[in-house]
């Protein structure tokens, strides 16, 4: 067990550097808005004294949570992100989606969509995985559910419900022009979102590969259109292989990322994050599963 003076000294010291930080960012983003991002002067960065403290400060706040004393624990160790990146690799789970079912459970996808990851739903302190489900979504009025499975796609009414319509899983070349369907060969599309229509008869599937459109009978492929991939396979001398991500991606992403504690978003990891998803950003905003902003490339985005 802790000694109480020594987590009360170090709750004053990470307090006292999280605080400074956090004024220096929205110094620096105030000038910027208001002077211009070039007359803002130099962004703050780390200097490592946060990060000295981070093994600590987590071992804190896991003794506060196993012993239920987690009254004012954001005050005594208030939230960051950069001290903690490090740990990222070795650690990190990403998760998402993240749905509220109207009876008060939580259903949540565990591991990025490249990996084989778990689907839990979560009733007060009992978590439950959830065997078959790979991927799941919800329509926009809340009450059909659509989930990924390994024999397809299928929809229900409301979670766990009747059975509307089934879908066959779309193939990753699908929509190419037929000059490139063999040379780009053939996969499962890797799926980040799910989207029914609310009667459940129809499914948007959202992934780096693309975006298709299923009905019970039919895939069609609504994003890139041919006439872009026939551009992309050009500029590429036909080495046609589409948006196939991996481990490496979310390293990418993770390690050029500084989204600190007031979540300030930068032109160049903006443009780093947008160059991996060209084939789905062209004239649309680009789907974010990680966090990052959708907003103006060219300046931050800090939220209140």
């Amino acid at each position: 067990m802790a000694d109480p003076k020594d987590e009360t000294e170090l709750s004053i010291q990470w307090t006292k550097k999280t605080k400074a930080f956090v004024k220096g960012v929205n110094d620096f983003v105030e000038r910027g808005l208001r002077d211009g991002w070039e007359n803002a002067g130099s962004e703050p960065e780390e200097d490592g004294s946060r990060a000295a403290l981070a093994v600590a400060v987590l071992d804190a706040v896991r003794r506060a949570n196993e012993a239920d004393n987690v009254n004012g624990l954001r005050q005594r160790f208030p939230p960051a992100h950069a001290p903690f990146v490090a740990m990222l690799d070795d650690v990190a789970q990403s998760v998402g989606p993240v749905l509220f079912l109207e009876d008060g459970a939580v259903v949540a996808r565990l591991g990025a969509p490249y990996e084989e990851g778990s689907v839990v739903i979560v009733r007060g302190d009992d978590v439950e995985t959830l065997d078959g489900i790979q991927m799941f979504g919800r329509s926009h009025d809340r009450a059909v559910f659509a989930y990924v499975t390994a024999e397809g796609f299928k929809t229900t009414q409301g979670w766990d419900g009747r059975v509307i319509a089934r879908f066959q899983r779309p193939t990753g070349n699908k929509g190419f022009p037929e000059d490139l369907v063999e040379q780009a060969g053939d996969w499962d599309p890797i799926v980040e979102t799910l989207i029914p229509f609310n009667d459940g008869k129809r499914l948007v599937v959202v992934g780096p590969g693309g975006v298709f459109l299923l009905t019970e009978s039919s895939a069609s492929r609504l994003f890139p259109r041919p006439e872009s991939i026939r551009e992309l396979g050009h500029s590429l001398g036909h080495q046609v292989s589409t948006c196939r991500p991996h481990k490496a991606n979310r390293n990418v992403r993770l390690a050029s990322s500084k989204i600190a504690d007031v979540h300030t978003v930068h032109k160049a990891n903006t443009k780093l994050w947008m160059s991996s998803q060209q084939l789905l950003q062209r004239g649309h905003q680009p789907v974010d599963s990680n966090g990052l902003c959708q907003c103006d490339p060219d300046r931050p985005c800090h939220f209140a």
